[in-house]
């Protein structure tokens, strides 16, 4: 009988042909290469292959053997030893082992990079330095007083002391109406333990704790006033009028029969009972 031998490719990459000379196969170069491309393009693996791989894309040369990841080949010229390097005061580089075959590059910031940066034509920046150069003013009732952060604005007074015989019980501050600042206000009923009114070598002080006012003038008696009469204490004409008014309508005078004294005024006799007004 007869036997049929069939000799084929693959109908892609791999031909036959069968001549007088016998049975030939070759390789279709064109769909070859059209299946390299494409295994190329669709993985991003290459696997199987122990020599370098070189010029991937744009002159770059990448190399597996030991010792040689430290050159890379950029345009044509290998380059070696590349140095990360940050600037002195602004930035730090720091390089240090990650702990798999390749390094770590740290990049930050300086501790004084505030000092050394140069923001002089910073537009915010220099705003904020206006503004903060300008100060402030502090006005009163006769002007302003300006001060920029650093100086010192004084507010004194003239006690000696703020600690002893001093309060503010009968002052305070308030917003005023134009909102703008603050008004220091005082009681329109102060109170206070004692006062004194002083001019030159002359002073009276009232003083709440023993009721008395000091430095009166008319500290003496005419003759004829009355056993009873307290000297230093003497009172004047207006005040006697005053008490005899505070004393009621009831109260009985006597005018001009045989008064206590003879000078003009109003006169008190001496048990108090009786109260004389002299014409003048």
């Amino acid at each position: 009988g007869t036997e049929i031998i069939t000799f084929a490719g693959d109908g892609n990459i791999i031909e036959s042909e069968v001549g007088t000379s016998g049975v030939k196969y070759k390789v279709n170069a064109a769909n070859l290469n059209t299946a390299i491309n494409n295994q190329i393009a669709n993985n991003t693996t290459v696997t199987g292959h122990t020599a370098d791989i070189s010029k991937l894309k744009a002159g770059f040369t990448v190399s597996n053997e030991a010792g040689t990841k430290q050159d890379i080949t950029l345009g044509g010229a290998t380059k070696k030893n590349i140095k990360f390097a940050g600037e002195t005061g602004k930035i730090d580089v720091t390089v240090a082992a990650d702990g798999s075959d390749g390094a770590k590059v740290t990049v930050s910031a300086n501790p004084n990079l505030g000092q050394n940066i140069d923001i002089s034509n910073n537009s915010a920046i220099t705003t904020i330095t206006g503004t903060l150069s300008g100060g402030l003013n502090f006005a009163g009732n006769d002007g302003a007083v300006n001060r920029t952060l650093g100086q010192t604005l004084n507010l004194k007074g003239g006690l000696a002391s703020v600690t002893s015989g001093a309060s503010g019980k009968n002052l305070g501050v308030k917003k005023n109406a134009a909102g703008d600042g603050f008004d220091l206000v005082m009681s329109e009923t102060p109170e206070f333990a004692s006062v004194t009114v002083k001019s030159g070598a002359n002073e009276i002080k009232l003083n709440g704790a023993t009721g008395t006012i000091a430095g009166l003038s008319n500290t003496t008696l005419d003759a004829g006033w009355g056993e009873n009469a307290r000297a230093g204490q003497a009172a004047t004409e207006g005040q006697l009028k005053a008490a005899a008014l505070a004393a009621g309508q009831n109260a009985t005078y006597t005018i001009g029969a045989a008064p206590h004294g003879s000078a003009p005024g109003i006169l008190l006799d001496s048990a108090h009972k009786r109260l004389d007004i002299i014409p003048t």
